[in-house]
Formats: structure tokens, C-alpha cells, sequence
């Protein structure tokens, strides 16, 4: 069984992990129960912690904790973390592979965020929800390159305009306003 690091050795290490633009989401605890939302780790010293923000619970934002290293309990992510960022606040791994791991994230939240535009689009009307559905299969799917992921221009406009095949229109969708139909021949030829 593997030792446990002195404090003096560990919180410092712990602190040193994190990325700046990780701070506003770290919560450190307190043995006496405080717990503190971080806004920025000032300063790491040998003995204690400076960090800026604010008793959890409050909206007292600014504030300047020197938080000794004796007192200190846990520190915790107080936001959902993806399985894909953990590594992003673990003091073992390195600085580089972070930066590996924190890009692979943005790539999939982008990804979601363009998935969400998309589904909402198809809610709303703007696009053929088929071809909404059939595109995010792809993109999940992985198989088209990113040329091939998106119509042209031409090819979205008609389809934002054209009719739902099994959809009533609805009034002030894009979907249901129709144009006035010009009177056939056959409906002349009968008024003769």
C-alpha cells in the first residue's frame, strides 16, 4: 500500500494541477465544514492556499480565503464532468496530456451544441426533419468528411421551404404559408 503525501507536499501539488480555466468550477471544504467557490487560486505558498471567491451559498464574490493546508478536506468539480475530462483534475497526469484531453472536450460539446441547433431547427420547422435526422446519424456515425456534412446554400433554403410530408402546416411557420394557387384550366373551361 502506497503512502499517503505529506500535506505540505500534496495539497501544493493538488493546487499546481489545475488549469486557470478550471478554477471558477473548484469548490474547496474546510474540516470545520466551510466550503469555498473558487473564483482563481492566487497564490500557492508552503504553508497555505490564497484564493479568491466566495463562501458557497453566497453571493459575496471577490473574496480572499488563506486557507492553510492543515485545514483542508477535499476539493471537489461543482459542475457535471464528462468520463472523457477526468483527467483534466488529476495532479498525476501531465500538463500536455490535459491540453489533449481538454480539446477532445470542446470538440464534443461543439458537436452536442451543433446537434442541439439542429434538433431545434427540425422542432421549429426550418428544416426537414429527415434530412436533420439523417445528418446527425452521420456525424455520429463518423463516416463523411466535413465537405460533405453541409449543403450548400441552395440545397437548405429549399429545404427550410419545401412541405413536411405528414405534418399539418402551421400558421407562422415557414412551412405554412403557402402561396395563393393560380385557378386551374379545367376550373375556367367549367364556368363556360
Amino acid at each position: 500500500m502506497s503512502e499517503m503525501p505529506s500535506t505540505a507536499e500534496f495539497w501544493p501539488t493538488v493546487f499546481h494541477s489545475f488549469r486557470s480555466e478550471d478554477h471558477k468550477f473548484l469548490v474547496v471544504s474546510t474540516n470545520n465544514g466551510l466550503e469555498v467557490a473558487v473564483q482563481e487560486i492566487s497564490r500557492i505558498e508552503e504553508a497555505l492556499v490564497l484564493i479568491r471567491g466566495r463562501i458557497s451559498g453566497t453571493a459575496d464574490a471577490g473574496r480572499l480565503f488563506l486557507l492553510p493546508y492543515a485545514q483542508l478536506s477535499s476539493v471537489y468539480v461543482n459542475r457535471p464532468v464528462r468520463r472523457e475530462e477526468v483527467d483534466l483534475y488529476s495532479p498525476s497526469v501531465d500538463p500536455a496530456k490535459k491540453l489533449e484531453v481538454a480539446r477532445q472536450v470542446a470538440e464534443i460539446e461543439r458537436q452536442a451544441r451543433e446537434d442541439a441547433r439542429m434538433a431545434e431547427a427540425a422542432k421549429n420547422g426550418d428544416v426537414d426533419l429527415a434530412h436533420a435526422l439523417k445528418k446527425l446519424d452521420t456525424l455520429r456515425d463518423g463516416s463523411l468528411g466535413a465537405e460533405q456534412l453541409s449543403a450548400p446554400a441552395e440545397s437548405q433554403r429549399a429545404l427550410s421551404t419545401k412541405a413536411k410530408s405528414g405534418r399539418l402546416p402551421l400558421i407562422g411557420t415557414r412551412a405554412g404559408r403557402r402561396l395563393p394557387q393560380a385557378p386551374s384550366e379545367s376550373t375556367d373551361e367549367k364556368d363556360s
